[in-house]
């Protein structure tokens, strides 16, 4: 077993290794220069009721390190300064927050089902430390996004159901049923043979 620091430490260092290896390609591709790249993403968060697609393209990315690395993203720009903190969520009800976690939960353990058994079907061994590597990397790269879509479909975003599960902090229903999914998320992985990390 190694310690979750230190594995923090190889998934993050595989991570931006993974990056800068793609990123190269994509500056090939597209013929620009990383500070280029910069200086455009820049000039359009400047408006981001413009180039939403833009704003929510940095957003992810910016979530994606983080649930890899474990590490905060800090915000650099003037504009994502000014509304990094005023992104709120709005607060929903209990009962739409409970409806909302179970949906939050099956898509996330479908995706890893998804995840573990195209790894089975390549004949992987999920024991193997650098299997486990890969399949909690993968999933870390679309959990965000599943995430969102199981949520979409309530007419919630991340942002949403963070908050719910913020305002009902003390209430021991929620808690009792997010305790309830995450066990029943766990039994279900270690069902499917998926390392833990």
């Amino acid at each position: 077993m190694i310690p979750e620091a230190q594995l923090r430490q190889l998934l993050k260092a595989e991570f931006e290794r993974a990056l800068l290896a793609r990123q190269g390609k994509v500056f090939e591709e597209y013929d620009v220069d990383e500070d280029c790249l910069q200086e455009a993403t820049e000039e359009f968060l400047q408006d981001p009721e413009k180039y939403p697609k833009v704003k929510r393209s940095v957003e992810r990315v910016q979530k994606l390190y983080e649930n890899v690395s474990g590490e905060p993203v800090t915000t650099t720009t003037s504009s994502e300064k000014g509304t990094a903190n005023s992104s709120k969520g709005a607060i929903v009800s209990q009962d739409k927050l409970l409806q909302a976690a179970s949906k939050y939960f099956d898509a996330l353990t479908e995706a890893m089902r998804e995840i573990v058994e195209k790894f089975k079907a390549q004949g992987s061994n999920l024991n193997d430390m650098s299997v486990a590597q890969q399949i909690h990397m993968q999933f870390a790269a679309v959990a965000n996004d599943v995430g969102e879509d199981a949520l979409s479909q309530l007419d919630m975003n991340l942002d949403d159901f963070r908050c719910g599960i913020e305002a009902y902090s003390t209430s021991p229903d929620v808690a009792r049923t997010l305790a309830m999914l995450q066990m029943k998320q766990q039994q279900e992985l270690l069902s499917m043979g998926v390392p833990m990390m």
